[in-house]
């Protein structure tokens, strides 16, 4: 692989992998961020469940303590006394799972619309809950008909279980509706703002890697074609200069054959003849150097 390519080759696997890295932060972003809304819209919907039950428990409470108190037989009390009981410790069950989201940020400065509700100075809600709860636990220990204090506890029994505690979580269940409602908006939006992200990632990607390395291929390719084409015309030339250096020498060996058995039959010839010896050496000289020509052209 020539350094060019090696160049070229870095250059796109540095680009193309920090795009990667990036179009994959966006995508596990968006990932987390939807699986965290998914598990936050639940604990809003298990609140909001929350919010509607205690509504009902409230006015349930309120019912059955009216109907221990006009009941007759002391059975039926009985009964009624043990609904009311479970009744008031199921919703103090269900307040604390309520509240609990809210007790963490109770004694912050800046408290939510729920917090407020729960956890102001004037009258905490969370407070008003308890007492209901308990007065009806109370209620239901004691004999309730015969007791002037049971008289007053089921008045603000009654109060409180028909109207402000159902009332209340009414509006605990409206805004935590409200706060899903928010929460969907800007999840949709966030998802959106991502999805823009990466289109527009994937955009960059191919106008500053993919488009750049198709250029840098195409040039490479064209210089390849170039030096291919190049190195095909020196190998023709070159076998065309073979050609002619072959065609030269044949035809110098034919013209140079002619004369060079010439003389080798003349020095044959003259050898033949009655010569000294110092024209002998010398003919043989000329004899051998003439049938070595003739070998070098054969």
């Amino acid at each position: 692989m020539t350094t060019k390519a090696e160049n070229i080759r870095s250059l796109f696997r540095g680009r193309y992998l920090t795009g990667m890295l990036l179009i994959a932060a966006l995508a596990f972003t968006s990932l987390f961020a939807l699986l965290g809304h998914e598990s936050w819209q639940s604990g809003q919907s298990r609140q909001v469940n929350l919010a509607a039950t205690q509504k009902a428990t409230s006015q349930r409470i309120a019912f059955l303590t009216n109907a221990m108190m006009t009941s007759r037989s002391e059975s039926d009390r009985a009964v009624i006394r043990e609904q009311l009981r479970t009744s008031a410790q199921q919703m103090l069950q269900d307040h604390e799972a309520l509240v609990k989201p809210y007790l963490v940020r109770a004694h912050r400065e800046k408290l939510s619309p729920i917090g407020l509700i729960m956890f102001n100075d004037k009258e905490p809600f969370d407070a008003q809950v308890r007492r209901f709860a308990q007065q009806a636990i109370d209620l239901s220990m004691t004999n309730a008909v015969s007791t002037a204090t049971s008289g007053d506890a089921l008045r603000e029994i009654n109060l409180l279980g028909m109207t402000s505690i159902p009332q209340t979580h009414d509006v605990i269940a409206s805004i935590l509706v409200y706060e899903s409602e928010s929460a969907v908006r800007q999840a949709k939006f966030t998802q959106g703002v991502l999805i823009v992200l990466i289109v527009a990632l994937l955009i960059l990607e191919a106008l500053l890697i993919f488009e750049p390395m198709g250029r840098k291929i195409r040039d490479s390719v064209r210089e390849a074609d170039k030096a291919r084409q190049r190195a095909e015309e020196e190998a023709a030339t070159a076998l065309q200069a073979k050609r002619v250096k072959d065609q030269f020498f044949r035809t110098m060996s034919h013209e140079m054959r002619t004369p060079l058995n010439a003389v080798t039959g003349m020095t044959d010839l003259l050898r033949e003849t009655s010569l000294n010896q110092q024209q002998r050496d010398r003919l043989d000289h000329l004899h051998d150097a003439s049938r070595h020509l003739r070998h070098l052209f054969n």
